[in-house]
């Protein structure tokens, strides 16, 4: 509950804040607890704080991408910056949704949501590096 508290208020403050004071706060601090959820060594019961985080970050980049249409997006600092980053860190992984189902317990549901957040992510990062014209990492199959 903590979590959730917290990413609202980060989506709050955000949503006052241009784009350019975006990226290394906001997408580095939900990017930073999603990496750290996905340390832990048993996934059991995070489920929901793993998608709302996901989520929130999925938030961030559709913002960003609304707010900088018709800009030189490739040329702003919110867009080095991801792509310095190597894109979002969460792509990057490989997940063993039997695993996070058998061992876990996480439900059906909770897998649905997630995949869908994780697809959502690399959507984004697609249309993201189409709109800033950069080459980005190879992205893992969900």
């Amino acid at each position: 509950m903590l979590l959730q508290a917290c990413l609202a208020v980060l989506v709050s403050i955000h949503s006052c804040l241009n784009v350019e004071e975006t990226p290394k706060f906001f997408l580095g601090s939900v990017e930073k607890n999603i990496m750290s959820l996905l340390k832990h060594v048993n996934l059991t019961g995070i489920a929901s704080s793993l998608v709302y985080s996901v989520s929130t970050y999925n938030r961030f980049l559709t913002d960003i991408l609304v707010q900088c249409k018709g800009e030189n997006f490739g040329q702003l600092m919110v867009t080095k910056t991801l792509h310095d980053a190597g894109g979002p860190q969460i792509l990057k992984h490989n997940f063993n949704y039997t695993y996070l189902k058998d061992t876990c317990r996480w439900s059906e549901i909770e897998i649905l949501d997630f995949r869908n957040a994780i697809s959502d992510t690399l959507v984004l990062w697609q249309n993201f590096k189409r709109y800033a014209n950069v080459k980005g990492p190879k992205t893992k199959p969900h």
